[in-house]
């Protein structure tokens, strides 16, 4: 008799569960054509500056799978990779739509950079080492540099790469002496 109330009241709640999703989802269609329109009216901006409000509003999907859980199952802190990934990608479309494309020769960096961060976003999230951390650090360490030598010039970026690799020589030289 309890088994069946208990039954009955989780199907009440995934049911209530999916009509607040699906009224949440016309809600956003809502929202966003309002949001288009004005832009198309008020300031002029069509699709071909607004567009990377799509991958924008996917990593906010992610976002929510993460937060939504009130249980957390092992691995559910995954969904953050990719919600972070596109979220610094849209943020530097929408960076790259108002000030040209012309600086995309600078900040390429910003794609290996989103991984890093979702790397360290998701062990951050998951409470334990899962070997990200290294590759974070490698991905994150990697965009700086290019960003500084895109500052300075990319005709430097062979000297730099040249010294880096001197230093990492020397540095397995002096474990290896230890």
């Amino acid at each position: 008799m309890v088994e069946d109330e208990i039954a009955v009241n989780r199907e009440l709640e995934k049911k209530l569960r999916s009509e607040k999703i699906k009224r949440s989802f016309s809600i956003g269609l809502v929202a966003l054509g309002v949001f288009f329109l004005l832009g198309n009216l008020l300031f002029g901006w069509g699709m071909e500056i607004l567009w990377p409000i799509f991958p924008l509003l996917v990593s906010f999907f992610f976002f929510y799978l993460y937060f939504s859980k009130v249980e957390r199952s092992p691995g559910v802190e995954g969904v953050l990779i990719p919600g972070v990934i596109l979220l610094v990608v849209s943020i530097l479309f929408f960076f790259l739509n108002f000030t040209g494309w012309g600086l995309m020769q600078y900040l390429w960096p910003t794609f290996p950079l989103s991984v890093g961060l979702s790397f360290l976003v998701t062990e951050y999230a998951s409470g334990e080492v899962k070997g990200l951390k290294g590759a974070a650090k490698f991905l994150v360490y990697f965009s700086i540099v290019f960003y500084v030598l895109g500052i300075i010039s990319y005709r430097v970026w062979p000297i730099a790469l040249i010294i880096i690799g001197i230093y990492l020589i020397a540095r397995q030289s002096r474990k290896r002496a230890e």
